[in-house]
Parts: C-alpha cells; sequence; structure tokens
C-alpha cells in the first residue's frame, strides 16, 4: 500500500514519481515492482552521450530561491553551448538567519531516471566548507517535474557573513551526473 503525500514528509512530489522505489526512503515498497523497474532502466541505458538533435536525458528547467516574505530569486542557468567560463550573476543577497527553500523544476527524456539524488556543494574563498546530498527519487519519462528541498536555515553571525559559491549535481543511482548549476549568495546583515 503507498502512503498518501502528506504522510510522505518529503515536501512537494509531482505525478511521475515512481513511489515504491528502494531508492525513496519513507515511501511503501511495493512487492517486486521497484527491482524489476531498476533492471528496466539498466537495461535501457545504453550511452549518457546524447546524440545531436536527441532529448536529453535531464533537462534542468529552472532552479529559484524562497525566503518568505521575499520575491522569488530565479538562478540563471547556461543557455545549452554556452561556455562554463561565461560571467556568472551578481550572487544574491540573503539575510542572515533566514529560512530558505530551493525550488528544482527539471524534465526526464526517454529512459527513466532511478535514484535521482542533488548533491550541493558549498565554498567559500574556494575553500568547501560544506557538502549535502538530497535524494530526490526515481522518476518516469515526462514533466516538468517540480520538487521543493527541505528548508534551510542560514547561519547568523559576523563571521558568516561572506559570499559563497554553490554547485548543484544532478547524479543518477549508478554515479552518472546527468546535469549541474552553479550560483552563488552573500549572507547579509539584512535584505538589500
Amino acid at each position: 500500500m503507498l502512503l498518501d503525500e502528506a504522510d510522505r514528509g518529503q515536501g512537494h512530489l509531482t505525478p511521475g514519481f515512481i513511489a515504491g522505489s528502494t531508492h525513496s526512503p519513507g515511501y511503501a515498497l511495493v512487492s517486486g515492482v521497484s527491482v524489476q523497474r531498476r533492471k528496466m532502466a539498466r537495461l535501457m541505458k545504453t550511452s549518457h552521450e546524447v546524440p545531436a538533435g536527441d532529448t536529453p536525458q535531464f533537462e534542468l528547467l529552472s532552479v529559484s530561491l524562497h525566503a518568505e516574505g521575499h520575491v522569488e530569486m530565479a538562478v540563471r542557468l547556461p543557455v545549452p553551448g554556452e561556455a562554463e567560463s561565461a560571467p556568472q550573476t551578481a550572487p544574491f543577497v540573503l539575510k542572515e538567519g533566514a529560512e530558505i527553500r530551493v525550488t528544482l523544476i527539471f524534465r526526464i527524456g526517454k529512459r527513466p531516471v532511478e535514484g535521482l539524488k542533488f548533491v550541493e556543494e558549498r565554498k567559500r574563498h574556494g575553500s568547501g566548507i560544506a557538502t549535502s546530498e538530497v535524494l530526490l527519487g526515481s522518476y518516469r519519462p515526462g514533466g516538468p517535474y517540480e520538487v521543493v528541498l527541505p528548508a534551510e536555515h542560514l547561519p547568523t553571525g559576523h563571521l558568516a557573513r561572506d559570499t559563497y559559491q554553490v554547485t548543484g549535481t544532478f547524479v543518477d543511482t549508478d554515479g552518472h551526473v546527468l546535469g549541474r548549476e552553479t550560483h552563488s549568495f552573500e549572507i547579509a546583515k539584512a535584505w538589500d
């Protein structure tokens, strides 16, 4: 029996999420179904290279930051074909101690994705200071899918006020990198 959305405690999930997958903590396992889906997905995976004109396996459509009482802040995503060294936009200014939620919107190509994870690495002055990993689950082809990550309280105090560089990487259960985004934010004493 599957749990209803209120019992999941996973935030906002959209249709297409494969409930019952062994890669989805907090979801009931439907006997034998997730094992069969994983086997089928592995058989369908032949290459992670996307031929010209073909649909990509994973397409990141939007990343945005939300803070209660403030306008949504959209992360600028690179245009396909744009060099990774393209100039980044100015960092988002966030108030120390604020509660921030990140919303991810993405689309899945022709094959299902099993065990999709969002791995976030934060750097300050070029040194890695934190890494977090959130299991997003398994998804059927299609979308767009919208996932709201758990809320995070920003640190407070003089030493926390600085600029942070963030790299978010989307990885499947086999460790293949499906997508990546980068942005930066500055923790300040007050909202600008």
